[in-house]
């Protein structure tokens, strides 16, 4: 009964042994996982900053956006405007020709007519051919033609 016994204890002891490396390796395993869990966690933090930064971004981008549309529609309206403006301009330079034909035209008439046809005019007052100083007290005054009657 005593090597019954012995083997017993001994066969506790070994079990005891088995136990106390599986709590050992338990608690190893936990450990890994805490430190994983940690990790994990650290990450996660990190892809909600960045998911947080990857937001504002795409905020200001639409925001962006909207401002090149806008600035593109301004651009579009005032070449528009400026087309508009380029059709008048050349129809005004149509209607200028014109005139000026007709005045042409008529120059040519009045240039054809002997020149007994035009009636007289007084000569235009001469004015005087030296520089009027803005320092001097005397101005000069323009002369008057003089009178041949």
């Amino acid at each position: 009964m005593l090597d019954s016994l012995s083997a017993l204890v001994a066969q506790v002891q070994h079990s005891g042994i088995q136990v106390t490396s599986a709590a050992t390796e338990i608690a190893s395993t936990a450990m890994q996982q805490e430190a994983t869990v940690t990790e994990q966690a650290f990450t996660t933090n990190e892809i909600k900053a960045t998911v947080t930064e990857i937001s504002a971004t795409a905020k200001e981008l639409v925001n962006t956006m909207n401002e090149v549309a806008d600035v593109a529609m301004q651009t579009s309206e005032s070449a528009g405007e400026g087309q508009q403006s380029l059709q008048r301009m050349e129809s005004i330079m149509h209607h200028m020709m014109e005139a000026t034909a007709s005045i042409n035209a008529k120059l040519a008439v009045l240039n054809e007519k002997p020149a007994t046809s035009i009636p007289w005019s007084p000569p235009l007052p001469r004015w005087p051919t030296r520089p009027i100083c803005c320092h001097s007290t005397r101005r000069s005054k323009p002369r008057r033609p003089e009178s041949t009657a």
